[in-house]
């Protein structure tokens, strides 16, 4: 093989392996956002296996879960008895 023909195979080579390294980087970039949202995805998913109900009084600023509204509803139900 002549130098020339060495020289253009280099060059070829160098060529494929830019854009391969290219490709590699789109691609691994593609990876890392889908893997964010497949997390994200994760975490709304978790949060909607367990729901946590909230109430908030007409009188109040805060919300509080249903179990402890319906606590305090009891025991003023109790109370009044």
């Amino acid at each position: 093989m002549t130098l020339k023909m060495q020289q253009q195979k280099d060059s070829q080579e160098e060529i494929i392996t830019q854009e391969l390294q290219s490709h590699i980087l789109v691609l691994n970039q593609s990876l890392q956002k889908l893997s964010e949202r497949l997390n994200q995805l994760e975490q709304r998913i978790s949060s909607l296996e367990n729901p946590q109900l909230m109430y908030k009084r007409p009188t109040c600023d805060e919300y509080e879960s249903i179990s402890s509204t319906l606590d305090y509803l009891h025991n003023t139900i109790e109370e009044l008895r």
